[in-house]
């Protein structure tokens, strides 16, 4: 008995630990560092459509898309596999897909980034973009926020030269100025737009029956004429929930027909009954521009009441006037005003087809 005792004592000695001594903790400097944890960030961007085929990235075509995950993959900000498939590994959406050539002053993409220093990221950005294309900010978003879903409403601005919507021959288009009654008849037939209509002749690669072609315009509208360089122009404004590929367009273009003379004011109903598919025409883009997103819901519900920055485009209302005034206005200014200008081709296409033909579409 006494000689197990002596080893069970023996035992329970060994296992105390010495005194004066402890296990020395590990340091934490010598911890790699814990990467930054991913977020849904926004970027906040204007940029000119000249010379991109679209918002959408498309194989061996320059787009607005590409430029940007060009410069973040420049930059580091994504890797490889990220840039191969942006949607799937960062969950990349733009809030509206801009056709070839069309310009935005207010365009919104959001993505999953660490976001850990959003002012080195906007001045880096900004140092690889060309001068027609500046991102105004990146801000961290709600973790469910979808740029493209998340919108009230788009409110997009075409600048249209007047004698665009003269019928008569003109001795100089510098000379003409929009007469009172004929810019009434502008805005009565923009007046024709806002509600719920079925905008199947005014898209394509729709299905007559297809319900999406249901689309809700808030307000739309003619400003007051300006002069630029002696150019009269009229900026059209045209609000609504979301729209389809060329119908922007195609209802400029029957706005301007129908002034014109060209249709008769019966081709809207025409149009609006979708019974069989008509010609609308469609306008150039180079006059253009997606000018607002307007963010109202997201900014109340959601931002202020949970921290996060508002997306409000107001706080741009300097930088983004100034890239109109400095960049899109002399580049539409310049695109109208030489022989072969833009409205003056598609004029002279307008003046050969009619809403029944079936000639096809103007080329951009």
């Amino acid at each position: 008995m006494a000689s197990l005792l002596r080893w069970l004592g023996n035992l329970f000695l060994s296992r105390l630990r010495p005194l004066g001594r402890r296990s020395p903790r590990p340091s934490r400097a010598a911890s790699p560092p814990r990467p930054a944890r991913p977020c849904r960030a926004a970027l906040m961007m204007m940029y000119s459509g000249s010379g991109y085929a679209g918002m959408q990235r498309q194989p061996n075509q320059p787009t607005v898309e590409g430029a940007l995950l060009d410069c973040l993959l420049a930059g580091g900000h994504i890797n490889a596999g990220q840039f191969a498939q942006p949607r799937q590994q960062l969950g990349f959406i733009t809030a509206s897909r801009t056709d070839s050539g069309v310009s935005a002053l207010a365009q919104l993409v959001t993505l999953h980034h660490d976001l850990a220093d959003p002012g080195a990221l906007v001045r880096d950005l900004n140092s690889r973009l060309p001068d027609s294309f500046r991102v105004l900010d990146a801000v961290r978003v709600t973790k469910g926020f979808n740029s493209r879903y998340r919108v009230l409403n788009r409110t997009y601005a075409y600048y249209c030269p007047t004698f665009a919507l003269c019928p008569d021959p003109l001795p100089s288009a510098y000379a003409y100025r929009i007469e009172p009654d004929r810019l009434r008849h502008l805005r009565y037939c923009l007046s024709r737009f806002p509600g719920t209509r079925n905008y199947f002749n005014f898209t394509c690669g729709r299905l007559l029956d297809d319900p999406s072609c249901a689309r809700y315009i808030v307000n739309s509208w003619a400003d007051e004429p300006f002069l630029y360089n002696g150019l009269e122009f009229v900026e059209i404004r045209i609000v609504g929930q979301s729209f389809m590929r060329h119908q922007i367009r195609k209802m400029i273009g029957l706005c301007i027909a129908v002034v014109r003379g060209q249709y008769e004011p019966s081709a809207f109903d025409a149009a609006f009954s979708a019974k069989r598919r008509l010609n609308v025409p469609r306008a150039p883009g180079l006059g253009l521009l997606l000018f607002d997103l307007n963010y109202a819901i997201y900014n109340r519900e959601y931002a202020a009441k949970l921290g996060y920055p508002t997306l409000d485009w107001a706080r741009f209302h300097r930088q983004r006037q100034e890239f109109l005034e400095q960049r899109l206005l002399p580049e539409i200014y310049a695109g109208e005003a030489c022989a072969e200008g833009s409205m003056l081709s598609w004029l002279d296409w307008l003046a050969q087809n009619h809403l029944d033909s079936a000639a096809g579409e103007a080329l951009d």
